[in-house]
């Protein structure tokens, strides 16, 4: 076994940094890490290990970059919150401007009720929240 496992979470054992460095060194005797990186490079359990653990961490990146996207809706928000004085600037406006203007709040209104603030990502190595 390359005591790897195909899931998140990974138990403490997996982690192999240390017993792949222990294989080669004698008893109390120290490394410098450069000699350790060059013993570890060649160590196809550690190099697998990283690996993995670099697509687990990949994944989940990816699905926070892609929560991030599907909530830039809230910058057009933020933005029109940023920039509004009173609702005297909307004084002698054209109706059909106003009524869009009500209906982009209306659809805003509708989708910030039902917005999901916190989420995991699927290998639960992310809990991103942004309720507070």
């Amino acid at each position: 076994s390359s005591g790897i496992n195909a899931e998140w979470p990974l138990r403490p054992g997996d982690f192999t940094l240390l017993s792949c460095a222990k294989e080669w060194l004698p008893d109390n005797k120290l490394l410098e890490t450069d000699k350790i990186n060059q013993i570890l490079t060649y160590n196809k359990t550690y190099v697998d290990s990283l690996s993995r653990y670099k697509e687990v961490l990949n994944k989940a990146l990816c699905e926070v970059q892609e929560y991030c996207r599907e909530k830039e809706w809230l910058c057009e928000i933020r933005a029109f919150v940023r920039t509004w004085k009173s609702v005297e600037r909307y004084k002698g406006a054209q109706a059909s401007y106003i009524q869009e203007v009500l209906e982009k709040l209306k659809f805003w209104s509708q989708h910030v009720e039902s917005l999901t603030t916190e989420f995991d990502t699927s290998n639960n190595l992310f809990h991103i929240s942004c309720s507070a």
